[in-house]
Protein backbone atom coordinates (compact mmCIF):
# COMPACT_ATOMS: atom_id res chain seq x y z
CA UNK A 1 0.00 0.00 0.00
CA UNK A 2 1.20 3.52 -0.67
CA UNK A 3 1.02 6.35 1.89
CA UNK A 4 -2.21 7.74 0.41
CA UNK A 5 -3.98 4.41 0.91
CA UNK A 6 -2.58 3.94 4.41
CA UNK A 7 -3.62 7.46 5.41
CA UNK A 8 -7.07 7.02 3.84
CA UNK A 9 -7.62 3.88 5.94
CA UNK A 10 -6.63 5.65 9.17
CA UNK A 11 -8.76 8.69 8.31
CA UNK A 12 -11.79 6.45 7.71
CA UNK A 13 -11.16 4.63 10.97
CA UNK A 14 -10.98 7.96 12.83
CA UNK A 15 -14.08 9.34 11.08
CA UNK A 16 -12.02 12.09 9.47
CA UNK A 17 -11.26 13.20 5.93
CA UNK A 18 -8.48 14.90 4.02
CA UNK A 19 -10.54 18.09 4.27
CA UNK A 20 -10.34 17.81 8.07
CA UNK A 21 -6.55 17.74 7.76
CA UNK A 22 -6.71 20.89 5.65
CA UNK A 23 -9.14 22.67 7.97
CA UNK A 24 -6.93 21.90 10.96
CA UNK A 25 -3.97 23.28 8.95
CA UNK A 26 -2.12 19.98 9.23
CA UNK A 27 -1.62 19.93 5.46
CA UNK A 28 -1.86 22.68 2.86
CA UNK A 29 -5.04 22.87 0.76
CA UNK A 30 -5.33 20.20 -1.95
CA UNK A 31 -1.94 18.65 -1.20
CA UNK A 32 -3.50 15.30 -0.33
CA UNK A 33 -3.78 14.55 -4.06
CA UNK A 34 0.02 14.60 -4.19
CA UNK A 35 0.09 11.78 -1.63
CA UNK A 36 -1.16 9.42 -4.37
CA UNK A 37 2.19 9.79 -6.13
CA UNK A 38 4.64 10.83 -3.43
CA UNK A 39 4.99 10.40 0.28
CA UNK A 40 5.11 13.68 2.20
CA UNK A 41 8.20 14.72 4.11
CA UNK A 42 8.63 13.40 7.61
CA UNK A 43 7.64 16.61 9.48
CA UNK A 44 4.28 16.53 7.68
CA UNK A 45 3.81 12.85 8.50
CA UNK A 46 4.55 13.60 12.16
CA UNK A 47 1.97 16.43 12.13
CA UNK A 48 -0.60 14.08 10.62
CA UNK A 49 0.14 11.33 13.16
CA UNK A 50 -0.07 13.76 16.08
CA UNK A 51 -3.35 15.23 14.78
CA UNK A 52 -4.91 11.78 14.31
CA UNK A 53 -3.37 10.54 17.57
CA UNK A 54 -1.76 7.52 15.95
CA UNK A 55 1.78 6.20 16.12
CA UNK A 56 3.97 6.44 13.04
CA UNK A 57 4.16 2.65 12.98
CA UNK A 58 0.38 2.41 12.98
CA UNK A 59 0.12 5.01 10.23
CA UNK A 60 2.73 3.13 8.18
CA UNK A 61 0.87 -0.15 8.60
CA UNK A 62 3.75 -1.71 10.58
CA UNK A 63 1.74 -2.23 13.76
CA UNK A 64 -1.92 -3.14 14.22
CA UNK A 65 -1.90 -1.70 17.74
CA UNK A 66 -1.88 2.06 17.99
CA UNK A 67 0.71 2.99 20.63
CA UNK A 68 0.35 6.75 20.25
CA UNK A 69 2.73 9.04 22.06
CA UNK A 70 2.91 12.58 20.69
CA UNK A 71 6.16 13.45 18.97
CA UNK A 72 7.14 16.91 20.11
CA UNK A 73 10.55 17.06 18.48
CA UNK A 74 12.22 15.03 15.77
CA UNK A 75 15.50 13.61 17.06
CA UNK A 76 16.27 11.22 14.23
CA UNK A 77 20.03 11.68 13.90
CA UNK A 78 20.71 11.47 17.64
CA UNK A 79 18.54 8.36 17.98
CA UNK A 80 20.11 6.71 14.94
CA UNK A 81 23.67 7.29 16.12
CA UNK A 82 22.78 5.90 19.55
CA UNK A 83 21.25 2.77 17.97
CA UNK A 84 24.33 2.35 15.83
CA UNK A 85 26.61 2.74 18.85
CA UNK A 86 24.67 0.21 20.91
CA UNK A 87 24.56 -2.24 18.00
CA UNK A 88 28.21 -1.60 17.06
CA UNK A 89 27.18 -0.82 13.48
CA UNK A 90 29.32 1.57 11.42
CA UNK A 91 27.99 4.16 9.01
CA UNK A 92 29.58 2.24 6.14
CA UNK A 93 27.96 -1.04 7.12
CA UNK A 94 24.48 0.47 7.58
CA UNK A 95 24.68 2.42 4.32
CA UNK A 96 25.84 -0.67 2.42
CA UNK A 97 23.25 -3.02 3.93
CA UNK A 98 20.36 -0.60 3.33
CA UNK A 99 21.70 0.61 -0.01
CA UNK A 100 22.02 4.35 0.57
CA UNK A 101 24.96 6.72 0.32
CA UNK A 102 27.21 7.53 3.28
CA UNK A 103 26.85 11.29 2.65
CA UNK A 104 23.31 10.95 4.04
CA UNK A 105 24.76 10.80 7.53
CA UNK A 106 26.21 14.29 7.14
CA UNK A 107 22.90 15.58 5.74
CA UNK A 108 21.04 14.05 8.67
CA UNK A 109 23.55 15.48 11.14
CA UNK A 110 22.84 18.90 9.62
CA UNK A 111 19.09 18.48 10.13
CA UNK A 112 17.85 16.84 6.92
CA UNK A 113 15.60 13.84 7.33
CA UNK A 114 15.37 10.57 5.40
CA UNK A 115 12.50 9.62 3.16
CA UNK A 116 9.77 7.76 4.99
CA UNK A 117 10.54 4.53 3.11
CA UNK A 118 14.18 4.62 4.25
CA UNK A 119 13.08 5.44 7.77
CA UNK A 120 10.94 2.29 7.75
CA UNK A 121 13.91 0.27 6.46
CA UNK A 122 16.15 1.64 9.22
CA UNK A 123 13.55 0.87 11.89
CA UNK A 124 13.18 -2.67 10.51
CA UNK A 125 16.96 -3.12 10.44
CA UNK A 126 17.31 -2.23 14.11
CA UNK A 127 14.05 -3.91 15.15
CA UNK A 128 12.69 -0.72 16.64
CA UNK A 129 9.61 1.39 16.09
CA UNK A 130 9.60 4.37 13.76
CA UNK A 131 8.32 6.44 16.69
CA UNK A 132 11.33 5.56 18.84
CA UNK A 133 13.70 6.23 15.95
CA UNK A 134 12.17 9.64 15.26
CA UNK A 135 10.92 10.95 18.60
Amino acid sequence: MNFYELLSDVLNEKGKSFIDLENAEVIAPRTFYQFKKTTPFLPTIVKIANYLEVSLDYLAGRDDNNKFVPIKQINFYQNLTELMRLSKITQSKLAKELNFGRPNFQYWKNGSLPKFSLLIDIANYFGTSIDELVG
